[in-house]
């Protein structure tokens, strides 16, 4: 367990440093509209357990934004869970409440504003692309906002009673507190903060990697495969702005540069064949979008770059 750090703000300069912490702390966000920053106050505390992050925080009514970009979206997913708050969280796909009584999971990479009407007191779990890839698959997709049963409420309240065991040691083993965490978000994504076009879209990527060199690889394949209907399917790749005959096209070229750079013994010609390409000139064009030179050309250049340079 990292010692639980805690800190104050307050005032203009509260402000600015404040800010400055976020971006150590939760993902990197801008505090503004406030009406007198020098009435602007806040609290920190941040600690870890068993590799997941747990911020708690207090501050007055505020609005905070963030423009992320695709360098943001590293894995990472962010829950809130509200202690007293009422307020919103606005993106591009709507507004979501923020309250007790709510739980709200926020990708890394998504951009959103967020507005407290007051004071608001939250608590963050950070989780790390290690804890999501391995256990939360489902928390990825996008923002939104999930009415908490009273199963969920009570659990949350255990989620925070961990944030605030984290900031004494002497009372709590990491490991203990490790096994109370790591059960009480089994408990919330069991109730129902699990998106389900989010494991549909999941499942769909994954099937796409592991299918690349199949001619059949494309909608109807996939809605067969895994017993849904065709709009079903590319509804849940809508919700990201992207089809999913982009997603198999931008993977197989993937693959091609992979083997472009891995096997001598295909030709070039070879290679698009082997990924579903219709012809050479196909290929070739699709390729050239992607990477800014024709396959054979590119080859060349990435040869010439690990070639080791002589004096």
């Amino acid at each position: 367990m990292t010692p639980a750090a805690v800190r104050s703000f307050a005032g203009e300069q509260g402000l600015l440093a404040f800010n400055d912490a976020l971006v150590d702390t939760l993902v990197a966000q801008r505090v503004e509209g406030i009406r007198d920053s020098a009435s602007f106050g806040a609290r920190l505390m941040a600690s870890e357990v068993a590799g997941v992050g747990l911020v708690d925080a207090r501050v007055s009514a505020v609005r905070s934004t963030r423009r992320a970009s695709t360098d943001d979206d590293d894995g990472s997913v962010f829950v809130l869970l509200s202690r007293h708050a009422d307020g919103w969280i606005e993106h591009r796909r709507g507004r979501e409440r923020i309250a007790r009584d709510r739980i709200v999971v926020v990708p890394a990479g998504e951009s959103f504003e967020v507005a407290y009407a007051g004071t608001a007191e939250v608590t963050f779990v950070v989780l790390p692309p290690g804890v999501v890839g391995g256990r939360y698959d489902g928390l990825r997709g996008p923002i939104r906002s999930r009415p908490l049963t009273s199963v969920g409420l009570a659990v949350a309240s255990v989620v925070r009673s961990v944030v605030a065991g984290a900031g004494d040691a002497g009372e709590h083993t990491d490991e203990a507190l490790g096994r109370i965490l790591v059960g009480a978000l089994d408990a919330l994504a069991g109730d129902g903060l699990v998106d389900e076009s989010s494991r549909l879209r999941l499942a769909i990527e994954r099937m796409i990697d592991d299918d690349l060199e199949n001619p059949r690889l494309g909608v109807p394949w996939l809605a067969r495969r895994l017993a849904v209907s065709p709009r079903t399917l590319q509804r849940a790749f809508s919700a990201y702005g992207e089809s999913i005959s982009t997603r198999i096209r931008e993977r197989r070229l993937d693959r091609a540069a992979e083997l472009l750079r891995s096997r001598p013994d295909l030709t070039a010609t070879e290679v698009g064949a082997l990924l579903g390409f219709a012809t050479p000139s196909q290929f070739g064009a699709a390729f050239r979008a992607r990477f800014g030179a024709p396959p054979s050309a590119w080859r060349a250049s990435e040869i010439d770059l690990s070639s080791p340079r002589q004096s």
